[in-house]
């Protein structure tokens, strides 16, 4: 019978599992002793935390360059904020007429396309697929809207393809330490707890948790200055899907807003809203008890809002809630402080880092965390030409085996817009993933001394490029 494996307990200061709170630049302050003995799940490459887009991404980019990865995610599914809060939508807004991001993103959306389950968006106020433009084959540039249910699918199918071991249903509750080295994420199996031993390790969590429970350093921006939280609710029937009635309760909408604002519920957007998502609240998203306060508020909210448009609106008299997302939709959250950030002087000047490994457009300003002032925030603008996140910004300053990747990466809270979105997450993925097997290749697991040429050279052929110029 072979010999069962357990972490057993650690010693605080040396290997220990990191613990506590952490805002501003500064690392959680205490570590706590794990009291029993943890069997090792097993030993891998690489393991990433958390299957949204940049987990996937990365997963799939680090099993491709055949590293032994799994991929640790707390639902029973694939897809992150898009799959959990119902948001179907790829942002691939073209720059000047060329589709900048491609790779892993472009292959995703690709199949979807395949699956019948990818369409261009309207061009008008509805922001619903148009189902006369279908994706294909052609060059994506434009924004597409695929199906939820379809995304779990392809992303479950994609993982299987590359060979990622898959550990869903799943809690990451704390990292092992060694100096600059994480050995073990703990994680609550539903069998019980288990540590998950990895020679490289990827945080894709959102909000930096695998970095954050192992002492490293990172950032929180305060409420007030981060993007506002949803939850996104689905009526039945849907009337103002129409047209016509939608772009009549748009514009009554409207002129409820401007002229006679205490008819509408207190927090709601400045434009009518697909569904019955108008409404929003403001906290921490790193914080249990204000997610549950949040929570609460938001499902409140979203009856508020169904009254107001039967009162106010067309087509809304027989409708109900028929569904709402699992949980709080947060934009944005803890990020790593990185050996590089992607911040003011990066975002708007003409600056190109000496090691981009992602394309953005120089655009700046996103949802406000009040409506009160208009859609965007009080720091917004444009600059022409294209940047690029660096290489650095992936890679935390306290570990030499650890990376970023997706909304986690080191970025300044007024600059999150340039990284943020789906198709931007799962290319960042793919370099982390990338970088990450480069690193067993060529440095014994130190990933922020990969040699950037050849790391360049191994995304171009996997059709990225780390400038965008095509």
């Amino acid at each position: 019978m072979k010999r069962r494996e357990f972490l057993k307990g650690l010693a605080v200061g040396g290997a220990a599992v990191a613990a506590g709170a952490c805002h501003g630049d500064v690392a959680p302050a205490g570590t706590v002793r794990v009291s029993n003995d943890v069997p090792v799940l097993g030993d891998y490459d690489v393991c990433v935390v958390g299957a949204g887009p940049g987990g996937v991404g990365a997963a799939i980019a680090a099993a491709r360059a055949g590293k032994r990865t799994i991929l640790v995610e707390h639902y029973g599914y694939p897809g992150g904020v898009g799959t959990n809060c119902n948001t179907p939508t790829f942002f691939f807004d073209p720059y000047k007429g060329v589709q900048y991001l491609r790779g892993i993103a472009d292959e995703f959306v690709r199949r979807l396309a395949k699956r019948g389950a990818a369409w261009f968006l309207t061009h008008d106020e509805r922001y619903q697929p148009d189902y006369s433009r279908p994706v294909g084959d052609l060059p994506i540039l434009d924004r597409v809207r695929t199906r939820v249910e379809d995304m779990r699918v392809a992303y479950h199918d994609f993982l299987d393809e590359a060979g990622v071991e898959k550990l869903f249903y799943t809690h990451l509750t704390g990292a092992v330490r060694d100096g600059d080295r994480i050995t073990a994420a703990i994680v609550d199996c539903l069998e019980g707890p288990r540590a998950i031993r990895a020679k490289v390790f990827i945080d894709a969590t959102g909000a930096a948790h695998l970095v954050h429970r192992a002492g490293g350093r990172t950032r929180l921006a305060p409420p007030d200055k981060t993007m506002h939280k949803s939850i996104w609710a689905t009526l039945s029937p849907g009337p103002h899907d129409t047209p016509e009635v939608y772009k009549e309760n748009c514009r009554t909408y409207h002129k409820l807003y401007r002229e006679h604002r205490e008819r509408l519920p207190k927090n709601i957007w400045t434009s009518l809203a697909i569904g019955l998502s108008s409404g929003y609240v403001n906290g921490n998203s790193c914080d249990s008890r204000d997610m549950t306060r949040m929570d609460a508020e938001m499902r409140r909210h979203n009856f508020e809002l169904l009254e107001c448009y039967k009162r106010e609106l067309k087509g809304f008299d027989d409708a109900f809630i028929e569904t709402a997302i699992h949980q709080v939709g947060s934009r944005s959250g803890r990020h790593i402080v990185g050996r590089a950030t992607v911040d003011r002087r990066l975002v708007t000047t003409a600056a190109m880092p000496d090691d981009p490994v992602m394309p953005f457009v120089r655009e700046w300003g996103e949802h406000a965390a009040s409506m009160d002032n208009g859609f965007c925030g009080t720091v917004h603008g444009n600059f022409d030409g294209l940047g690029a996140v660096p290489y650095g910004a992936l890679v935390p300053v306290d570990f030499s085996n650890v990376l970023a990747c997706g909304l986690c990466i080191s970025v300044e809270e007024d600059y999150v817009k340039t990284i943020r979105m789906q198709p931007n997450c799962l290319v960042s993925g793919q370099v982390a993933g990338t970088a990450a097997a480069l690193s067993l290749d060529a440095t014994r697991g130190d990933v922020g001394s990969v040699p950037y040429a050849e790391l360049r050279k191994r995304l171009e052929k996997q059709n990225h490029r780390v400038d965008g110029v095509w």
